[in-house]
C-alpha cells in the first residue's frame, strides 16, 4: 500500500501483478506495460529475475538505503499532476481472448472514490476488509473505502481467504464493518456477520435468496455492477428483501444507456446493450488504439 501511494505521489503510474500469475503472464504484462521497474520483495523477485530483464527493487533487502534516502529527502514534497495523469493500469483476465491492459487516470479514479462517501457512506469510523488481489480492480473499492474517508483497513492473509468459516472467524474478531465480496463467497459463509454494517456485493449476479438472508435494518446491502473500463463500478442498487434485485442506476457521475444496435436508446421493456459513461470512463487499452476506438466512443 505504501509502495502505491509512493508512485501515485511521485506522478507515475503503478500497474499491480498478482504473483500468483504464471510467469508467462507476467512476462507478458511487464512488456505491454513497458515497466520502467519492478517492487517487490527477494522472495518473489528471486523468481522473477530469471525471466525478465527489467530492474527490480527489492523492498526488504533495500531497506537501509530506502530509510537514507527518507533521510536525505528532508521534508515532504508536495507536487501537482494533471487531472488526466495515468493512475494505474489493470490487465483483464484474458478470458475472451489477449489480456488488455485498462488504463485509468486520476480523475477517474476520483470520480469513483466520492461515491464512496455519498453512495457506500462509509466514514472514519468504518473498518474495511480488504480481500482482493491488488490485480483486480475491485480492491480499489476496499482501499480508498478506507484511506479516503479516514477509515482502517484491515488485511488478512492468504491462508484466511481460501476458508469462508476462516473469512467469517476473521471479520468477527477484527470488527469489520465494511465488507465487499462476491455472491459465491458470501453463499458459503453459515454464520452471522453482526459487526457488518455495510455488505457490498459485485462481479456476479445476486440472488433473491441472498438479499433475504442478508439484508436487515441494521445493515445495508449494495448490489454493484461495472466493468475494470469504468473504474470499478458504474452501477449500484440498495438491496431490499421481497425486492426483485436489479444493478440499479448510474453512480453519481456516471451514466448508463441500454442502446439497440445503432446505438440508439431502447424503449422501456426492450432488449439492447449497456453503455457505460461519464467521469469513470478510463482513457483506453495500453497499446489497443483499434480495441480502443471501438470500445470507447465519443458521446
Amino acid at each position: 500500500y505504501a509502495v502505491m501511494l509512493g508512485i501515485l505521489k511521485a506522478g507515475g503510474g503503478y500497474v499491480p501483478i498478482d504473483p500468483k500469475f504464471p510467469l508467462d503472464r507476467i512476462k507478458a504484462i511487464a512488456d505491454d506495460a513497458s515497466l520502467r521497474f519492478v517492487v517487490s520483495e527477494s522472495t518473489l523477485a528471486d523468481t522473477l529475475a530469471s525471466g525478465t530483464q527489467i530492474p527490480l527493487l527489492r523492498i526488504d533487502s533495500e531497506a537501509k538505503a530506502i530509510q537514507r534516502g527518507k533521510a536525505e529527502l528532508g521534508a515532504e514534497v508536495r507536487r501537482s499532476f494533471p487531472e488526466t495523469t495515468l493512475s494505474y493500469v489493470i490487465y483483464t483476465s484474458g478470458s475472451t481472448g489477449r489480456p488488455k491492459g485498462v488504463m485509468i487516470e486520476h480523475r477517474n479514479a476520483v470520480a469513483f472514490v466520492a461515491t464512496l462517501r455519498s453512495i457506500y457512506r462509509v466514514s472514519q469510523h468504518d473498518r474495511v476488509y480488504q480481500g482482493f488481489s491488488t490485480a483486480f480492480d475491485a480492491s480499489i473499492e476496499e482501499i480508498w473505502a478506507a484511506f479516503s474517508r479516514g477509515g482502517t483497513l484491515v488485511v488478512p492473509t492468504e491462508d484466511v481467504e481460501r476458508s469462508p468459516s476462516d473469512v467469517a472467524s476473521f471479520i468477527d474478531a477484527h470488527r469489520i464493518t465494511y465488507y465487499s465480496t462476491v455472491p459465491t463467497m458470501l453463499s458459503m459463509i453459515d454464520r452471522e456477520l453482526p459487526t457488518v454494517r455495510t455488505l457490498v456485493l459485485g462481479g456476479e449476479a445476486c440472488s433473491n435468496e441472498l438479499v433475504t438472508r442478508w439484508a436487515n435494518s441494521s445493515r445495508r446491502m449494495l448490489n454493484t455492477y461495472g466493468p475494470t473500463e469504468a473504474t470499478v463500478v458504474a452501477t449500484w442498487a440498495e438491496c431490499v428483501a421481497g425486492q426483485p434485485v436489479t444493478i440499479g442506476h448510474a453512480l453519481p457521475g456516471y451514466e448508463a444507456y441500454v442502446l439497440d444496435e445503432l446505438q440508439q436508446p431502447v424503449a422501456p421493456g426492450e432488449v439492447g446493450e449497456l453503455y457505460v459513461g461519464g467521469a469513470g470512463v478510463g482513457r483506453g487499452y495500453m497499446n489497443l488504439p483499434v480495441l480502443t476506438s471501438d470500445r470507447f466512443i465519443p458521446n
